[in-house]
Protein backbone atom coordinates (compact mmCIF):
# COMPACT_ATOMS: atom_id res chain seq x y z
CA UNK A 1 0.00 0.00 0.00
CA UNK A 2 1.20 3.38 -1.17
CA UNK A 3 0.36 6.58 1.69
CA UNK A 4 0.17 9.89 -0.45
CA UNK A 5 1.31 12.90 1.73
CA UNK A 6 0.34 15.89 -0.07
CA UNK A 7 3.49 18.13 1.00
CA UNK A 8 5.55 20.55 -0.72
CA UNK A 9 8.29 20.37 1.79
CA UNK A 10 10.45 23.54 1.50
CA UNK A 11 14.03 23.15 2.51
CA UNK A 12 14.77 22.09 6.32
CA UNK A 13 10.94 21.87 7.46
CA UNK A 14 9.63 19.49 9.47
CA UNK A 15 5.57 18.49 9.18
CA UNK A 16 3.92 15.90 11.41
CA UNK A 17 1.75 13.63 9.51
CA UNK A 18 -0.15 10.05 10.08
CA UNK A 19 0.13 7.50 7.78
CA UNK A 20 -2.03 4.63 8.61
CA UNK A 21 -3.32 5.53 12.16
CA UNK A 22 1.05 5.91 13.10
CA UNK A 23 2.30 9.31 13.56
CA UNK A 24 5.28 9.81 11.47
CA UNK A 25 7.65 12.57 11.07
CA UNK A 26 8.06 14.13 7.35
CA UNK A 27 10.88 16.36 6.85
CA UNK A 28 13.80 17.01 4.46
CA UNK A 29 17.39 17.14 5.00
CA UNK A 30 20.24 19.87 3.47
CA UNK A 31 20.69 17.47 0.58
CA UNK A 32 17.36 18.04 -0.81
CA UNK A 33 15.71 14.67 -0.08
CA UNK A 34 12.68 13.95 2.09
CA UNK A 35 12.65 11.64 5.42
CA UNK A 36 9.89 10.18 7.04
CA UNK A 37 10.34 8.66 10.41
CA UNK A 38 8.72 7.24 13.34
CA UNK A 39 7.60 10.93 15.28
CA UNK A 40 8.48 9.65 18.89
CA UNK A 41 11.84 9.51 20.55
CA UNK A 42 12.82 6.12 22.03
CA UNK A 43 14.69 8.03 24.65
CA UNK A 44 11.79 9.88 26.58
CA UNK A 45 8.76 9.94 23.87
CA UNK A 46 9.55 13.19 22.24
CA UNK A 47 7.56 13.89 18.94
CA UNK A 48 10.37 15.10 16.76
CA UNK A 49 7.97 16.83 13.90
CA UNK A 50 6.96 19.33 16.68
CA UNK A 51 8.59 22.72 16.79
CA UNK A 52 12.65 21.46 16.53
CA UNK A 53 15.00 21.49 13.77
CA UNK A 54 16.61 19.30 10.82
CA UNK A 55 20.63 19.05 11.22
CA UNK A 56 22.16 17.83 7.98
CA UNK A 57 19.87 14.73 6.63
CA UNK A 58 18.75 14.25 10.18
CA UNK A 59 16.11 15.44 12.93
CA UNK A 60 16.83 16.57 16.30
CA UNK A 61 14.99 15.31 19.15
CA UNK A 62 13.56 18.69 21.03
CA UNK A 63 13.90 17.06 24.40
CA UNK A 64 17.71 16.37 24.70
CA UNK A 65 19.29 16.86 21.06
CA UNK A 66 19.67 13.35 19.73
CA UNK A 67 19.76 13.36 16.27
CA UNK A 68 18.34 10.34 14.26
CA UNK A 69 19.45 9.94 10.70
CA UNK A 70 16.73 10.18 7.91
CA UNK A 71 17.91 7.85 5.35
CA UNK A 72 17.80 4.79 8.09
CA UNK A 73 17.11 6.25 11.08
CA UNK A 74 19.97 5.51 13.41
CA UNK A 75 21.03 7.78 16.53
CA UNK A 76 23.96 9.63 15.06
CA UNK A 77 24.50 12.09 17.92
CA UNK A 78 23.89 12.46 21.48
CA UNK A 79 25.59 15.60 22.92
CA UNK A 80 26.45 14.19 26.50
CA UNK A 81 27.69 10.51 25.45
CA UNK A 82 30.55 9.06 23.13
CA UNK A 83 28.87 5.99 22.44
CA UNK A 84 25.44 5.22 20.66
CA UNK A 85 22.95 2.70 22.30
CA UNK A 86 21.56 0.16 20.57
CA UNK A 87 18.31 1.16 20.94
CA UNK A 88 18.65 4.38 20.04
CA UNK A 89 17.08 4.18 16.54
CA UNK A 90 13.53 5.47 15.00
CA UNK A 91 11.65 3.59 12.38
CA UNK A 92 12.52 5.06 8.87
CA UNK A 93 9.97 4.32 5.95
CA UNK A 94 10.51 3.56 3.06
CA UNK A 95 9.37 6.36 1.12
CA UNK A 96 9.79 8.64 -2.22
CA UNK A 97 8.87 11.96 -3.63
CA UNK A 98 7.06 12.19 -7.12
CA UNK A 99 4.52 14.07 -8.86
CA UNK A 100 5.07 16.39 -5.62
CA UNK A 101 4.30 14.62 -3.46
CA UNK A 102 5.94 12.44 -0.43
CA UNK A 103 4.51 8.66 -1.03
CA UNK A 104 5.01 6.63 1.69
CA UNK A 105 5.27 2.52 1.61
CA UNK A 106 2.85 0.39 4.16
CA UNK A 107 2.94 -3.24 4.21
CA UNK A 108 2.59 -5.22 7.53
CA UNK A 109 5.33 -7.55 7.30
CA UNK A 110 7.71 -5.07 6.13
CA UNK A 111 9.29 -5.77 3.01
CA UNK A 112 10.61 -2.78 0.59
CA UNK A 113 8.11 -1.55 -2.29
CA UNK A 114 7.48 -4.14 -5.34
CA UNK A 115 6.77 -1.03 -7.79
CA UNK A 116 6.96 2.46 -8.21
CA UNK A 117 3.91 4.87 -8.91
CA UNK A 118 4.25 6.25 -12.20
CA UNK A 119 5.96 9.92 -12.36
CA UNK A 120 2.86 12.24 -14.11
CA UNK A 121 4.81 14.60 -16.67
CA UNK A 122 1.60 16.80 -16.55
CA UNK A 123 1.78 17.39 -13.01
CA UNK A 124 6.27 17.31 -12.93
CA UNK A 125 6.20 19.98 -15.70
CA UNK A 126 3.86 22.26 -14.31
CA UNK A 127 0.87 21.93 -16.84
CA UNK A 128 -1.18 20.18 -14.03
CA UNK A 129 -1.54 22.43 -10.48
CA UNK A 130 -2.58 21.13 -7.04
CA UNK A 131 -5.92 22.30 -6.60
CA UNK A 132 -7.09 20.95 -2.95
CA UNK A 133 -6.77 18.22 -1.30
CA UNK A 134 -9.70 15.41 -0.59
CA UNK A 135 -9.99 12.14 2.16
CA UNK A 136 -12.61 9.75 2.01
CA UNK A 137 -12.67 7.69 5.31
CA UNK A 138 -15.35 5.01 5.92
CA UNK A 139 -16.03 4.31 9.18
CA UNK A 140 -16.48 0.69 9.07
CA UNK A 141 -15.32 -2.77 9.45
CA UNK A 142 -12.76 -3.86 6.75
CA UNK A 143 -14.78 -6.83 6.14
CA UNK A 144 -17.77 -4.31 5.00
CA UNK A 145 -15.26 -1.93 3.12
CA UNK A 146 -14.12 -4.97 0.79
CA UNK A 147 -17.23 -6.09 0.47
CA UNK A 148 -18.88 -2.52 -1.16
CA UNK A 149 -16.13 -3.52 -3.48
CA UNK A 150 -17.82 -6.66 -4.70
CA UNK A 151 -20.99 -4.84 -4.63
CA UNK A 152 -22.25 -6.18 -8.15
CA UNK A 153 -21.63 -9.58 -7.16
CA UNK A 154 -23.21 -9.51 -4.28
CA UNK A 155 -26.34 -7.48 -5.49
CA UNK A 156 -26.11 -10.77 -8.02
CA UNK A 157 -26.86 -13.12 -5.50
CA UNK A 158 -29.08 -11.22 -3.01
CA UNK A 159 -31.29 -10.95 -6.09
CA UNK A 160 -30.81 -14.76 -6.56
CA UNK A 161 -31.52 -15.72 -3.20
CA UNK A 162 -34.66 -12.99 -3.31
CA UNK A 163 -35.74 -14.95 -6.06
CA UNK A 164 -35.49 -18.29 -4.35
CA UNK A 165 -37.12 -17.15 -1.55
CA UNK A 166 -39.73 -15.99 -3.14
CA UNK A 167 -40.83 -18.76 -5.49
CA UNK A 168 -40.49 -20.81 -1.94
CA UNK A 169 -42.73 -18.71 -0.29
CA UNK A 170 -45.21 -18.81 -2.78
CA UNK A 171 -45.76 -22.13 -2.89
CA UNK A 172 -45.96 -22.73 0.84
CA UNK A 173 -49.32 -24.22 1.85
CA UNK A 174 -50.08 -25.21 4.92
CA UNK A 175 -51.70 -28.63 5.53
CA UNK A 176 -55.21 -29.26 7.51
Amino acid sequence: MIVGVALTCVKLYIRPESVNGQQVAVFRGRDGKAYVVDAYCPHLGANLAVGWRVVGGCIECPFHGWQFRGADGKCVKIPYADKMPEFAKVRCWPSCEINGQVLVWFHCDGPEPTWRVPEQREITHGEWVYHSRTEHFINAHMEFRQNICNSARDSRERSRHRTLGSFAHSRYRQWS
